[in-house]
């Protein structure tokens, strides 16, 4: 399903997925989900749903901390698609599974 803004706060987010996915967060619609990137991963982190997988992009580390923390909250497996690991966030990792993806050109 197709949502508009995305987040905690959109019209789909009272639907029971089979997972929750997060697409690569940035600066977009700062009037409604914040002025800071810790601000709009909040806000689009409100999709994940106890118990109910959820599938990431990799994010800047200030998102990927708040959308693990809450991953772990909700009981959720965490998988996250392409990036770096960075060993500070290794050391924060709980049940979060890496894929790695593979581009044509």
């Amino acid at each position: 399903m197709e949502v508009g803004m995305g987040g905690r706060l959109d019209a789909t987010n009272i639907i029971a997925p089979d997972a929750c996915v997060i697409t690569q967060i940035s600066y977009d619609h700062m009037d409604y989900l914040g002025k800071t990137l810790k601000d709009i991963s909040r806000e689009k982190a409100g999709i994940i749903k106890t118990g109910i997988p959820v599938v990431s992009a990799f994010q800047e580390p200030e998102a990927m901390d708040i959308i693990q923390m809450k991953a772990i909250e909700h009981n959720a497996e965490l998988s996250v698609m392409g990036g770096i690991l960075l060993p500070a966030f290794i050391g924060r990792m709980h049940r979060v599974f890496f894929l790695i993806t593979r581009m044509r050109i």
